[in-house]
């Protein structure tokens, strides 16, 4: 009876099961916090915990009553009673490895506390002796003897001086005042309720057996002198023991409530949450197996002979071991495995309360497959059981150092060949061999260094049989292992290993090595990390990534010891395809780097390499360095400079032509800073070798035959002209047209665009049903968002966000209005902001080659036409690959008419011609618009760059007139460009009248505005600004003038002219030409059009400006 109450944690469980009406008429009004601490503070040194730390010395045994054994982890009698008082929340009981989730918190805590005053003459408080004891905890006292239980904090009263009890049958309640008591019992002895009452008994006594263990036999054993390896896995054991001692404490407590008030099937936590009680059994069972492996029973053969004798009498009875002169360590062992037995009695009992429903309800079945679980695992754990136990006689009978290092904790024997069942083929006839076939490894034991292979790293085992030959064949990622086996038996306990471990090591749990076999092969392809061991130039080096067939096949990264990295595409084993490979110097504390395509492991086709050494290197691992300060981008073979690219330098040398055998040679054009150029023949880097033409930059040129290295002096056979002296504009305009000779924009990254395209599901451009490409874009996304669930950090909350948005596949099918257009440039923004999504994965690798390509060395103003045109040949594959996605999207030029219900009425009756001569408002549809704003402003910095250095000398000329023209006040300074007095605003609103020396105070606002050009990316964002300015100034105009008004460009370009100058924008130049060569065709010819005009007159105008 006491065991009742006692396990119930009455502050959390009567809440949980009682209505508060109810507990107020068993507790009586709860009296204030304060007085309760100090009542409790007061009699701190009379009550008994019943929670304590295993360890922990009864100091006052014979006064206090343990209402349950105590727990290994220590509690506080202080946190004891903060968790009983009001407002505070107990931990729950969850799965060791995690936290304590609050959504967990269904299982009945066991901090309880039992108090008892009163008569004590026959032993009936329950403190082991016959002493009165009348304090109650509120300090007052009793006259007559009577016998009290006070639970947790609360004054619920419960007496008994009931001893023994002859009821007919099962007590459920007892309630006792003075020397009366009376009991509840229930007379259904059959049935559902009566399996009930069996399930809540058995599992009390399963706890009263787990305490008697915990507090007789692993607590003295806590204490015992081990290594500390085995003392470590000894502690562990403790911790999962306790786990589960109190976990079933918690269920017996629950299941006791349950009979008391619920009575249903619903309110059994066993079926509800029955993965806790399996990851608890199955921890536990792995721990002590654990134990076991490592000979920690038999290490506690001596201390538990010096603890419980030469006859273990308690642990044979503990253990239920019936057998006669059983050594201790089986004892031991028979004792720890002893809780894996009670699953099966959950499994009968949860059988038996099934069979009293029908087999059609939904109780049945939901106790059906509970049943189906516990037996299930109790089957697992048996095989592991038998595992542990085989893997312990292994370490037991081959003693010595190879296998002393093999022997770890987890790790489990399938299957050895130290009967000769299995040698290598061809093997000499004094040679050994000895596989052992681990569940994490495969070991090849021999005369020389033994190695290790994962099953994750074994991409194929098969049988094959000549005449009397049994022959297994292991692929691997360096050699393809040929075994032969001793009988065709063998051969095939053998395969089924193998593959079973294979099978169990790529599904992380995997099956037992004593379970069925798997029904098909191991998988050849999958993601997989191995280093390779064998001499060659992957020795030591880490690949992680895509496999196929034992070859590295797919995406991956191989890194080396000594810092290097490649990045990419790998096709059976090689680098093949689009990769970057990175190689640290460290002696000067910088790298190299190559972005571009590889073939058969070396670099071939188009790509950048960027070399930060001080002096030129010679061919080291397997590629090459070039001197220091260039930068090569062009066509590349068989791991050299071949065909067609471009070479600039840090001292603005610019090379574009052709190369052979790494070298320059052929026809090239060559440039230097102060604009020298020569165009004609090369025999290697830097040499000229042939006829030519070599241009001053006065225009004076030389054409003839040229010999020696750029830089060292030229010998030269030829004629000097100088075509100023002529008046043939032909002659005159000698200016060499760069690009020719270099890689055209359309053929740059290739690679990346197929790769984005197979993604897609199509083997070529535009080749593949859209449908498809669909249905792959959203397995990418959830596979891709499953692999790095592992690092929150990777992923922001915002990213999150829009990762959710993406996958759910948008409208794709169907006519595009002005509505589905603007949700599709949502769509593509989205995609493009993460990696993930196969558009947002091309375009980081865009922006990371076009980085790579023209910063630093790359930042040469001869580029800017290559960099402006690489820009658009990206517009155009991607809208390519976006109306593949949306394919009822107008091409190029297409027009998106507006909605029928903006158009005026009458339209319908029109004729044809009118129509014709006026067509319907539309927004047409351009790649630069749709695009643009995803890709150019993480382009931008770079692109910038180079109109900055393009347009150098342009803009140093404006500025320095801007400056001059600056230093005068308005006024004056709108007299100068011509300014038509009406539109000088002699007059600021909220402000003082403009004086002869004021300054910056006219058209202050439309200044404002124009300056914001600089904070925006993209042509169509300069010219909304534009747009803006032309407004802010019409409006201070009309606001003068005091009436409507219609500029002319006579008036407004002096207007416009002063609000450029009052801009001071440093760089227009560079602004003016990027909105020239980047400008939507379709507004050329419109307002904006029109507008960028005349910022672009203005921008002419002010170099040319003279002050007189």
């Amino acid at each position: 009876v006491a065991s009742t109450y006692e396990a119930l944690s009455l502050k959390r469980m009567m809440n949980f099961y009682l209505p508060s009406s109810r507990l107020e008429a068993l507790g009586g009004a709860a009296d204030g916090g304060a007085e309760r601490v100090r009542r409790e503070e007061s009699v701190q040194a009379k009550k008994s915990s019943s929670t304590g730390d295993i360890h922990e010395e009864e100091a006052e045994g014979l006064r206090r009553r343990l209402s349950l054994p105590g727990l290994l982890s220590q509690v506080s009698p202080r946190l004891l009673r903060k968790m009983g008082r009001s407002g505070m929340r107990a931990f729950a009981l969850t799965p060791m490895g995690g936290g304590v989730p609050e959504d967990q918190e269904v299982f009945p805590t066991l901090q309880t506390e039992v108090w008892s005053w009163g008569h004590g003459e026959h032993g009936e408080l329950g403190h082991g002796d016959n002493l009165d004891r009348w304090d109650r905890p509120n300090g007052q006292t009793f006259e007559e003897p009577k016998c009290y239980f006070s639970l947790s904090f609360h004054r619920f009263l419960a007496a008994s001086v009931v001893y023994s009890w002859k009821l007919w049958g099962i007590m459920i309640s007892v309630v006792a005042g003075g020397r009366r008591c009376v009991a509840l019992s229930d007379r259904n002895v059959m049935g559902f309720i009566s399996s009930l009452h069996e399930l809540a008994s058995a599992e009390r006594k399963f706890y009263c057996k787990l305490c008697d263990i915990k507090s007789q036999v692993l607590r003295p054993l806590l204490d015992s002198a081990l290594g500390p390896a085995a003392t470590e896995l000894l502690q562990t054991l403790a911790g999962r023991f306790s786990l589960l001692s109190h976990l079933t404490g918690q269920h017996g407590a629950s299941l006791t409530a349950n009979l008391r008030r619920g009575r249903d099937v619903g309110s059994l936590l066993m079926l509800e949450h029955a993965s806790i009680f399996l990851d608890v059994y199955n921890d536990y069972c792995s721990t002590v197996g654990n134990f076991f492996v490592m000979g920690g029973f038999h290490a506690l053969t001596k201390p538990s002979l010096d603890i419980f004798g030469k006859s273990p009498e308690l642990l044979q009875r503990l253990s239920e071991c019936s057998e006669e002169n059983t050594v201790t360590s089986d004892l031991l062992v028979a004792l720890f495995y002893l809780p894996t037995q009670h699953l099966h009695e959950y499994g009968r009992l949860l059988l038996k309360l099934a069979t009293c429903f029908e087999v059609s309800s939904g109780d049945y079945q939901k106790l059906q497959d509970s049943c189906s679980k516990f037996e299930a695992l109790t089957l697992q754990l048996k095989r592991k059981r038998k595992e542990a136990e085989y893997t312990f006689h292994f370490w037991k009978s081959f003693p010595g150092k190879m296998t002393d290092s093999l022997r770890k904790p987890s790790r489990r024997l399938i299957y050895e060949s130290s009967n000769k069942s299995l040698t290598v083929q061809n093997a000499g006839r004094f040679s050994v061999n000895w596989f052992i076939l681990f569940n994490d490894s495969l070991v090849h034991a021999q005369v020389g260094p033994s190695h290790m292979l994962s099953p994750r790293h074994i991409f194929g085992c098969s049988a094959f049989s000549l005449s009397d030959v049994h022959g297994l064949k292991v692929v691997t990622p360096e050699e393809t292992l040929t075994l032969l086996a001793s009988s065709s038996a063998e051969k095939t306990k053998w395969l089924r290993a193998i593959n079973q471990a294979v099978d169990q090591a790529l599904s992380g749990a995997g099956q037992d090595a004593g379970g069925p076999a798997s029904k098909s092969d191991p998988p050849i392809s999958r993601t997989a990390s191995y280093t390779f061991y064998k001499d060659g130039r992957l020795k030591d080096a880490t690949y992680e990534g895509r496999w196929l067939a034992g070859k590295p096949h797919g995406r991956g990264i191989l890194k080396w010891p000594d810092g290097r990295i490649y990045t990419g595409s790998f096709k059976s084993g090689l680098e093949d395809g689009f990769g970057e490979f990175a190689c640290p110097n460290k002696a000067l504390n910088q790298g190299d780097l190559y972005q571009g395509y590889w073939k058969e492991g070396k670099m071939h086709g188009l790509g950048t390499y960027r070399c930060q050494t001080n002096h030129v290197m010679l061919r080291v691992a397997f590629f090459t360095m070039y001197a220091s300060g260039e930068k090569y981008m062009g066509m590349w073979q068989d791991h050299q400079r071949q065909g067609t690219g471009v070479v600039v330098t840090q001292f603005g040398l610019y090379y574009e032509g052709a190369f052979k055998d790494n070298k320059m040679m052929g026809t090239g054009i060559l440039l230097s800073e102060d604009d020298t150029t020569y165009e004609g023949e090369f025999s290697d880097d830097w040499t000229l070798s042939g006829k030519g033409v070599l241009t001053m930059p006065n225009g004076d040129y030389l054409e003839g035959s040229f010999s020696g290295e750029w830089g060292s002096g030229l010998k030269v056979t030829g004629s000097y002209f100088k075509p100023n002296l002529f008046d043939t504009e032909k002659d005159r305009n000698r200016a060499v047209k760069l690009g020719r000779m270099s890689v055209r924009a359309e053929e740059k990254w290739q690679a990346v665009f197929e790769e984005c395209w197979s993604e897609l599901g199509c083997e070529a451009p535009g080749e593949g049903e859209h449908l498809k490409a669909w249905e792959n874009i959203a397995v990418a996304l959830t596979s891709r968002r499953q692999q790095i669930q592992d690092s929150p950090e990777i992923l922001s909350r915002s990213h999150s966000k829009t990762l959710e948005g993406l996958e759910v596949i948008p409208q794709h099918e169907g006519p595009i209005t002005i509505e589905r257009y603007h949700s599709i440039r949502l769509y593509l923004l989205k995609a493009c902001d993460t990696p993930l999504h196969p558009l947002g994965r091309l375009l980081e690798t865009l922006v990371a080659v076009y980085r790579m390509t023209y910063v630093g060395v790359g930042a040469n103003r001869r580029l800017l036409p290559q960099a402006v045109n690489e820009i658009k040949s990206y517009l155009c594959r991607i809208f390519q690959i976006v109306r593949f996605l949306f394919p009822d999207l107008p091409e190029e030029g297409g027009l998106i008419p507006e909605p029928a219900e903006n158009l005026p009425d009458g339209n319908q009756e029109t004729s044809a011609d009118t129509r014709t001569e006026s067509p319907k408002p539309g927004r047409v549809v351009s790649s630069s618009a749709l695009l643009l704003p995803v890709l150019l402003p993480r382009l931008y910095p770079p692109l910038f760059t180079l109109y900055a250095l393009e347009k150098e000398k342009e803009d140093d000329m404006y500025w320095e007139c801007v400056l001059r023209l600056n230093k005068q006040p308005d006024l004056a300074l709108l007299a100068f460009l011509g300014v038509q007095q009406k539109f000088w605003p002699v007059s600021i609103p909220n402000s003082l009248i403009v004086a002869s020396s004021t300054k910056d105070a006219c058209f202050a606002s439309a200044v404002e505005t124009l300056q914001q050009i600089s904070t925006t990316f993209t042509p169509s964002d300069k010219l909304q600004v534009i747009q803006l300015t032309f407004e802010e100034i019409t409006q201070e105009v009309q606001s003068l003038l005091k009436q409507d008004f219609l500029w002319s460009m006579d008036d407004l370009f002096p207007v416009f002219l002063y609000v450029v100058l009052r801009a001071r924008i440093r760089n227009l130049g560079s602004e003016v030409s990027l909105i020239e060569d980047l400008m939507d065709p379709c507004v050329q010819h419109g307002e904006h059009g029109i507008m960028f005009t005349t910022l672009k007159a203005c921008y002419y105008q002010i170099q040319h400006e003279k002050i007189t």
